[in-house]
């Protein structure tokens, strides 16, 4: 799959959108945001797979958001809008800088970040009040995580 029409935002019933190893996929249209019913968007190997639409969080049923594999530099501020997301997996973004606010993704149960080696940082971790498993792993950039007001100070082994 090259691209994805935008027709997509039509399937308004729609609760899975699996888009995983789709190699040559290069951009999400922005309809996608229109997907009132989606509970679970899996982007995993989309190789090509340069940004996310602005606007994702628009997606206010979204409980489990899969990334990896693709050219992100930064994840849309509005993916900290999305209030009802349960897990959230990004693995192997490799150019991933930034990740935006996520302290008001207090639904969140799940987060897994592996291999995002550019990450520096993890804004709103420590708010995170459901939080029941967390993987950080590969994250040769990030120094601190902050928890509970504590710094906790990560020395890589060489």
């Amino acid at each position: 799959v090259h691209q994805v029409h935008e027709s997509i935002g039509d399937l308004q019933s729609l609760v899975c959108l699996n888009l995983g190893d789709c190699h040559s996929l290069k951009k999400i249209p922005d309809s996608i945001c229109r997907l009132s019913s989606l509970e679970k968007l899996v982007l995993r190997g989309c190789w090509s797979l340069g940004e996310l639409p602005k606007e994702i969080g628009r997606l206010t049923s979204l409980k489990v958001l899969q990334l990896g594999r693709g050219y992100m530099q930064r994840l849309p501020e509005s993916v900290g809008r999305l209030t009802n997301l349960q897990e959230m997996e990004v693995i192997f973004c490799t150019d991933l800088k930034t990740i935006p606010d996520i302290s008001k993704l207090q639904a969140l149960r799940r987060l897994r970040l592996s291999g995002c080696f550019l990450l520096m940082d993890v804004p709103g971790l420590s708010k995170l009040r459901c939080l029941e498993s967390l993987l950080l792993d590969g994250l040769s950039k990030l120094v601190f995580i902050y928890f509970l007001s504590a710094c906790i100070l990560f020395y890589r082994s060489q």
